[in-house]
Order: C-alpha cells, then structure tokens, then sequence
C-alpha cells in the first residue's frame, strides 16, 4: 500500500492540476474579445427614402431575415448608418422595407458609405465611398427666422437637387449639416416655408460656418424672401 505521504502528494498534484486547468479556463474567457464592428452607411439624398434597411449575406448566413436590419438616420445628413460584424459579410443591399432596393452590391473592405446615384435595371445603382470625405458646415440664422427649423438643399450635375433638402441638427444656436464634397450649390432654407439663401456656390465659401445678416435681398421667381449671408470664422 501506498503510504500516506504518497496520498498526499499525489491529491495535491491532483489539486494543482484541476487549479490550473480552472485558471487556464477563466484566462481564456477574461481575455476573448467580441468580433470586430465595421459601421456601414448608406447615402439617401438621391433615394430620399422614409426608412433604409440594410441587408448583408455571405452564403446562406444574413445579418436579417429581409428587408434586413433597419438602420439609423446621422442627425443634420443624409447619411444611414448600420454596424456590422467586419469580415462576416460579402454582400449588402440596402433598401426601403418594401420594394425599392439598389443592386446586389460586393461589400469593399477599403470603403464603407455607399452613395445611389441613379437607377439601373429598376435598382438603385451609384458607388462606394467613405463617410470621412463629407464635410459639415454651420449656419446661424439667428432668429431671423423665427427659430423655423433649418433646412439644406444641395446639387451639382451628378446630384438632383432635393427640396426642401436635409433637416440640419440644431445645437446651441447652430445648424449643422454633412454633405458630400461634390455638393456645388446649396440653399439654405427654413423647411420650404418663403424664407431662404440664395444658391450658394461651397467653392466660393471662405469658412465653414455661415450667418444671416439680417438683410433680405429680394425674392425668387416662387415667392420666396431671400436673405444674405456672411462668413463667421471657421468652427473647429
């Protein structure tokens, strides 16, 4: 028989070996990291959609049974933005819930903002960029205009113009909105309602924050109360 110091030995060996085993264990879940995010957006100037849906696949595996996961609206843009495991994912549609959608569109690992265009074979078609080109401006309308929510609508040759455009995010007394650098022309407005810029020309802006002056310079061939603007110096 084995004699007691044995015993011993060998249940603290068994002990120490289980400790480990159960250390070893803990460690590995204390230091597993969830998967990678990746944030997705989709431009909806062109599209002007009341919801956007974002569907992803890679073989049989989705994000979401269809239309796919709703997405969310960047305040002052036209921007929509969903989160995605990065890598889980080939394919991407986006779409309004119901029956208007873009083309089958390969998932680009070097972009991640998709901007339709215009239609092709009676889907959304238009091209991959990155959210971080857009550039935000701010406007302070003071209370020239009764403190009206604050519109933008802007165009170029590429871009149809949308009215009355974005609802800007207010902050403070500021009006911000983002706006893809193409973006040429751009009226600022309050909702459509006979009060407005002029066609502003972004080429010529001198800084990135632009103010009424209080000054009305006549009117549109709509009706509408035009009123200049002056440059304020640039916000961070």
């Amino acid at each position: 028989m084995k004699s007691l110091k044995t015993r011993i030995k060998i249940a603290v060996a068994m002990c120490m070996a289980v400790l480990l085993c159960l250390s070893a264990t803990g460690m590995a879940a204390a230091t597993s990291e969830p998967p990678a995010e990746k944030s997705y957006y989709f431009d909806n100037y062109y599209t002007n959609w009341d919801t956007v849906y974002c569907y992803a696949w890679v073989g049989g595996e989705q994000n979401a049974a269809w239309p796919g996961e709703p997405m969310t609206q960047e305040s002052g843009s036209a921007l929509w933005k969903t989160t995605l495991e990065e890598d889980a994912y080939e394919w991407i549609i986006f779409n309004n819930g119901q029956n208007v959608q873009t083309l089958d569109l390969m998932i680009l690992d070097d972009y991640d903002t998709f901007s339709g265009s215009h239609m092709s074979s009676g889907k959304v078609n238009g091209y991959w960029r990155n959210a971080n080109e857009y550039i935000t401006y701010a406007f302070l309308p003071y209370d020239y205009w009764d403190n009206a929510d604050c519109y933008a609508s802007y165009w170029n040759n590429s871009i149809q113009q949308n009215w009355p455009g974005i609802k800007m995010n207010k902050s403070d007394n500021y009006y911000f909105i983002t706006l893809p650098p193409e973006a040429q022309n751009i009226i600022f407005n309050n909702g459509g309602n006979g009060k407005q810029t002029t066609t502003l020309q972004t080429s010529s802006f001198t800084s990135n924050s632009i103010a009424l002056t209080g000054s009305t310079i006549g009117q549109d061939p709509y009706g509408n109360t035009l009123y200049e603007i002056t440059f304020l110096p640039p916000l961070p």
